[in-house]
């Protein structure tokens, strides 16, 4: 039986995997199915159940459950909603009639209770990855139903859209994000950007494609600042049965209109792919990468701005023009750009990289207007001092290189 997760990465997760639509139904197969007669498993935490194969095999499936769940609450910093006597079951049946897997997922309100199963026909056959997403899709529905009364569960259980549901499957392992990226550079070398609402509301991509790609928006809108509003939102318009819009976002980015955050996705984009593969300490390569991230080209300012750039802007030079009206976007920008240098590495540059983030995201506050942020805003000395503190660190990590 495993500890980590290393095992289960190899067993659940395939580097290629097909995407297959989530049923919310009663599965047609189940009397052609056989399941083994063997003693089901409980979780730890008793929030889920596994049944239909061998002992030994059910163990090991609820610590992956157990390992899915864990990994899911880290990703959205809140806890699963799992009520006594109201377990995730995972049922394993064989087909001898079929050669096709299937994953069926189903819950249903019966005596006052949330009863919620996926049914697997044939695992030997079936894509995993489908199964990770019939789990979190499962396990994300719990958070609106949660909030619905009785009678209103009675009538309608609370489903997330599942866009949400692919994506945040695709978040939960490094193998996963790997992928992800990997499709992303692929599009970027061939000069294609998908936008975000493309992604969301339905693209021309099928399988891996898709399914990286919702892994990619996920993944901004759950490390942009205003995350947790964005779940509420979603949870919120599954709990009263309406379609999420992704509209609603333009109040949370404090922005006027949709196109302005398709422009931060974009830069994130472009950002992340700038992030780099290897993993290890701090170097002086790390150090020269971080200098030419703080220089703003003129390419840069063109895709912000529309307009051709004329000249590089060192990042002292942007508090000078911090009240132009693309400052905001471009801090953003540099404030993931900078941070994306970080993964794998030291903490001490981390560190280092904090300060700079710490800068852009004070240079970014608005000041001014209708969503100014009141205690946010930064004089211009203060700015300068707040650099001064960032290159201050990163000198005293040059300071301890060979």
């Amino acid at each position: 039986m495993r500890t980590g997760r290393g095992p289960q990465q190899g067993l659940w997760i395939p580097m290629l995997c097909a995407l297959c639509g989530l049923v919310f139904c009663a599965p047609v197969v189940a009397e052609n199915t056989v399941e083994l007669p063997t003693t089901p498993a409980i979780s730890s935490s008793k929030r889920f159940v596994v049944k239909g194969l061998t002992t030994p095999e059910h163990v090991e499936l609820a610590v992956w459950l157990e390992d899915v769940a864990e990994s899911l609450e880290e990703l959205l910093d809140r806890s699963l909603a799992f009520d006594r006597g109201e377990p995730l079951t995972l049922v394993m049946r064989v087909n001898p009639d079929g050669d096709e897997g299937q994953v069926y997922a189903m819950q249903r309100w019966s005596g006052f209770r949330l009863q919620q199963e996926i049914l697997v026909v044939n695992p030997g056959r079936v894509n995993q990855e489908d199964v990770l997403e019939a789990l979190v899709g499962l396990l994300l529905n719990r958070f609106p139903i949660a909030g619905q009364s009785l009678s209103s569960r009675g009538e309608r259980l609370a489903e997330v859209p599942e866009w949400l549901a692919v994506g945040v499957a695709a978040n939960l392992y490094g193998v996963q994000r790997a992928r992800n990226d990997q499709v992303a550079l692929a599009a970027w070398a061939q000069g294609v950007l998908p936008g975000l609402g493309d992604i969301i509301t339905g693209m021309p991509y099928e399988g891996p494609e898709r399914t990286a790609w919702l892994g990619l928006a996920t993944a901004w809108l759950l490390g942009v600042p205003p995350a947790p509003a964005i779940l509420d939102g979603i949870f919120a318009a599954a709990r009263r049965g309406e379609a999420w819009e992704v509209e609603s976002l333009i109040p949370l980015f404090q922005v006027d209109t949709f196109g302005e955050i398709e422009q931060q996705w974009d830069l994130w984009v472009i950002a992340r792919q700038q992030v780099r593969s290897e993993w290890g300490a701090v170097s002086a390569a790390d150090l020269e990468a971080l200098e030419e991230s703080l220089l703003v080209r003129p390419e840069i300012i063109s895709m912000i701005t529309r307009e051709d750039g004329t000249h590089t802007l060192t990042i002292a030079d942007l508090i000078e023009q911090r009240d132009v009206a693309w400052m905001l976007v471009l801090a953003r920008f540099m404030e993931m750009r900078v941070q994306s240098l970080g993964i794998g590495r030291s903490r001490g540059f981390q560190a280092v990289l904090n300060e700079y983030a710490l800068f852009f995201r004070q240079l970014g506050a608005r000041r001014k207007g209708l969503f100014a942020q009141p205690g946010a805003e930064k004089s211009a000395g203060e700015l300068y001092d707040q650099l001064e503190r960032a290159h201050a660190a990163r000198r005293a990590l040059e300071a301890t290189l060979p």
